[in-house]
């Protein structure tokens, strides 16, 4: 496996953008480490829901002649994509703050409005509360896994109809 250590701030340790792997890596066996916590579900996460967006342009490229004459096909689409902000929440909320959902940003706990990206998780590192942080990468994990899901289940229907 891959092993990159991180090193910096907790905001360098959060981010899961393409800043953070390279556009093209397909591996899903990379570990993050950094000091006792394991990126790793975030990471692979991550790689699926940007190989997941590259097979959805794809689809979309293909198909888009297609889906542009046939209104029920591309209702059903858009209807789809409307889920996609949704498979970023998660009911539980977040720790201290379950009345806030969304799991990839959110406004500071301790910092009133400056927003937060990856909140559970940043705030669980800075803070100290390791199992929070643990938790909360798997919780970011699996909503970026659903959103994944939700990209493959509409890049399915557009190659359906390229056919």
């Amino acid at each position: 496996s891959n092993r990159l250590a991180l090193t910096g701030s907790p905001s360098t340790v959060t981010c899961f953008s393409s800043r953070c792997h390279p556009r093209g890596r397909t591996s899903n066996v990379a570990v993050w480490s950094w000091s006792r916590y394991s990126f790793a579900p975030l990471e692979n996460a991550s790689i699926a829901l940007t190989d997941s967006a590259r097979r959805y342009e794809k689809a979309l490229a293909s198909g888009k002649g297609r889906i542009v004459g046939n209104a029920a096909a591309l209702r059903a689409l858009n209807a789809k994509l409307r889920q996609a902000e949704p498979q970023l929440t998660d009911a539980a909320g977040l720790p201290n703050r379950p009345w806030y959902r969304h799991l990839l940003y959110a406004p500071g706990f301790y910092t009133g409005y400056s927003v937060k990206t990856v909140p559970a998780v940043r705030e669980g590192i800075e803070q100290g509360h390791y199992a929070v942080a643990e938790t909360e990468i798997v919780r970011v994990a699996q909503a970026l896994t659903r959103l994944a899901s939700l990209l493959d289940s509409a890049s399915s229907d557009l190659e359906r109809l390229a056919r």
